[in-house]
């Protein structure tokens, strides 16, 4: 609900669930989830987790940082057991070579997806162009999603082809 008031499309809330437009319009099209909750008495879907957006931002910037230590504080027990700190060390090693060091982190957006709060966060990475000597701008996105409580149950950077609008 939140989402489409926001002015997304249903192409863009079936490409952040993993489905197809038609799929995402079958499922939550028609009326409003507000209104189906008033009528048929259901409780209202529940709430992102709170300040998920900009948690999520300041966990990113302890990832560009290195600051492992801050970033496994956050994590639930799932994620500590299956990440740990050199896991995160040679991902973020990985980085500079392929995508240049980060420039901006862009404004999060978060959505509650079943038990689980689901933030997206824009990144935007310079790589210097080795034969002109300019810079050519590659697009990310970083996805933290939130448990039930507010823990870190899901880290990721996902590489783009071309920036989302």
């Amino acid at each position: 609900v939140r989402a489409r008031r926001d002015g997304r499309t249903w192409a863009e809330i079936g490409a952040v669930l993993h489905v197809t437009r038609q799929a995402v319009l079958q499922r939550f099209g028609g009326a409003s989830a507000a209104t189906t909750a008033a009528t048929t008495g259901a409780p209202p879907p529940p709430r992102p987790v709170r300040s998920a957006g900009p948690k999520a931002v300041e966990l990113l910037e302890h990832f560009f940082n290195r600051r492992w230590d801050e970033l496994r504080g956050h994590f639930n027990q799932q994620m500590l057991d299956g990440c740990s700190v050199e896991l995160l060390a040679s991902v973020r090693g990985q980085i500079p070579g392929l995508a240049g060091e980060a420039v901006d982190i862009g404004t999060p957006h978060a959505a509650r997806l079943g038990d689980h709060t689901n933030v997206e966060v824009p990144l935007t990475f310079h790589a210097p162009l080795a034969f002109r000597g300019g810079v050519r701008l590659r697009h990310a996105t970083g996805r933290v999603v939130f448990d039930d409580v507010g823990k870190v149950g899901g880290f990721f950077i996902l590489s783009q082809a071309a920036p989302t609008p």
